[in-house]
């Protein structure tokens, strides 16, 4: 026996960090939805007050848990009688989440984060761990799942849902490769945004098939233009991949709206059962198969990110730490007012942590070696056309030859200008040792370094405290690196050396 549940979802084009302006337009999107399909859900995509993507715009997208977008999806549940879902990223306690809100007439909520924030999204927020699981007392109780952006693309979402639940609601965000991009990178781009597509279209008849029940997946569309992670002054300019679909639990598609629909809703009739999936489980993290490019754009985006958060949490540099903090809980009753639930209470705040410091202790310093690396490797494999400013500041590859084993050693270096030779610092991020490139240089001074495209050969000089070029090549370094060589000389416990590579020939 089934149940028949009309659905309606909604495709919004909304405006980069546009908070209050995209809320509005989000509403009478909702309004209009219920007008035309007569629905008992309704549901907007994840991150429905801003696009995801990476910009210093959406530093400013965060509001509270029970801020204005939660007030919006509650305010229409009730008003218009319907099961209102809908995504923002929220400050709940500490942290800022991928929140998603299934709000209903009687005034009962659920939330559900999202569990891993996709590639840039780590910049402005964190993981969940909540299952993702809940019951729609307008659906009598049925069990129902939520998932957020790429949790859909992910088995593991497809496993803790398997059998579980009888509905599958949430949205996606997935802005594609740039269309601006020219030279060799421009094929690349245009592959890859075919393959997304392909991926987008395909991902809600795979998931309902996993999981044994219908699945509503609403989507952004329209264009959107950001920054390039990892290279500064480099736009990216793309469209989102939109795809809203309502699927039955065989993989039938019901309603669908594509990237050439644009802004706009659609609605059909799913029949909740017991769960009966179609398609086994497999051993693999992704359900569909990522190009090699976007797995290593993933990592590195992600590397990036985290520790970006996590840097500027600490510094206290988010907005929204300046707000009142608290949280509400993941199901909230019939008839709560959400002041009831202490929302905004005071935040407990710890004393802010310098740079040198947070890049020493042990889960950032890994980061920061894992990003380094995803540098290194993008640098040498580009034959130097991606990563000399990459960081922010001008990186060179220098290329030593081992101490004890002879063979070549290449690291990425933070460099200056001093005349014709480039100046590098052994501060090693602050470490209490010198970094293994400076012994290497110490016992065989012959180098090789790359800069961009270029590459030659140098000879390099040790420059120390005592020499009297010491303090204007420490300023210069310093003021290039913006200030973090101060920073490190605080905490290493040791003269940290300068050295100028000058080139040969």
């Amino acid at each position: 026996m089934s149940n028949p549940v009309k659905i309606a979802a909604v495709q919004p084009a909304l405006r980069l960090g546009a908070v209050e302006e995209n809320l509005v337009r989000l509403e009478g999107l909702i309004r209009d939805a219920v007008r035309e399909h007569s629905p008992a859900i309704v549901t907007v995509p994840e991150a429905a007050s801003s696009p995801n993507v990476y910009s210093k715009l959406m530093h400013g997208v965060a509001r509270p848990i029970d801020g204005a977008p939660m007030q919006l999806y509650r305010q229409l549940a009730r008003e218009l009688d319907v099961v209102v879902g809908g995504g923002f990223l929220a400050r709940r306690g500490n942290h800022v989440y991928g929140t998603y809100v299934l709000a209903e007439p009687d005034g009962r909520v659920h939330l559900h984060d999202k569990d891993i924030p996709t590639m840039w999204e780590h910049n402005y927020y964190t993981g969940g761990a909540d299952p993702g699981r809940s019951t729609l007392a307008a659906l009598d109780g049925a069990p129902i799942g939520i998932a957020n952006g790429w949790e859909w693309a992910r088995m593991g979402t497809a496993r803790r849902l398997r059998g579980q639940v009888q509905l599958l609601l949430g949205g996606m965000c997935w802005p594609s490769y740039p269309e601006n991009w020219r030279g060799p990178f421009a094929a690349l781009a245009s592959r890859e945004r075919a393959l997304q597509r392909q991926h987008a279209r395909e991902l809600p008849r795979q998931m309902a098939r996993l999981i044994g029940a219908p699945v509503v997946m609403p989507s952004h569309v329209g264009p959107v233009d950001f920054e390039t992670p990892l290279v500064p002054g480099l736009a990216w300019r793309t469209t989102m991949l939109g795809e809203t679909q309502i699927v039955e639990r065989d993989g039938t598609v019901l309603a669908r709206l594509t990237q050439e629909d644009g802004e706009a809703h659609v609605a059909a009739t799913v029949h909740l059962a017991d769960p009966r999936p179609a398609d086994p489980l497999g051993p693999m993290f992704w359900i569909p198969p990522l190009s090699v490019t976007t797995r290593a754009a993933w990592t590195a985006t992600n590397t990036h990110g985290a520790i970006k958060y996590r840097a500027m949490r600490t510094l206290h540099r988010h907005p929204w730490q300046s707000w009142p903090g608290g949280d509400l809980p993941d199901e909230i009753g019939p008839g709560e007012p959400l002041d009831q639930q202490q929302a905004t209470t005071a935040d407990t705040r710890r004393p802010p942590m310098d740079i040198a410091h947070i890049e020493q202790t042990p889960i950032v310093k890994a980061m920061m070696g894992r990003l380094l690396k995803v540098h290194q490797f993008i640098y040498e494999r580009s034959s130097g056309r991606v990563g000399h400013k990459a960081l922010g500041v001008p990186c060179l590859l220098l290329r030593t030859t081992g101490a004890r084993t002879g063979q070549l050693r290449t690291n990425s270096l933070i460099y200056g200008r001093d005349g014709d030779s480039y100046v590098v610092v052994a501060s090693a991020s602050g470490a209490p040792k010198a970094p293994g490139w400076y012994h290497n240089l110490r016992a065989k001074p012959s180098a090789e370094i790359q800069i961009g495209t270029g590459t030659q050969s140098a000879t390099a000089s040790v420059v120390t405290q005592r020499d009297p070029d010491y303090d204007r090549l420490w300023k210069l370094m310093n003021d290039v690196n913006l200030n973090r060589y101060n920073a490190y000389q605080e905490v290493a416990g040791r003269p940290i050396p300068i050295v100028k590579l000058t080139p040969v020939g």
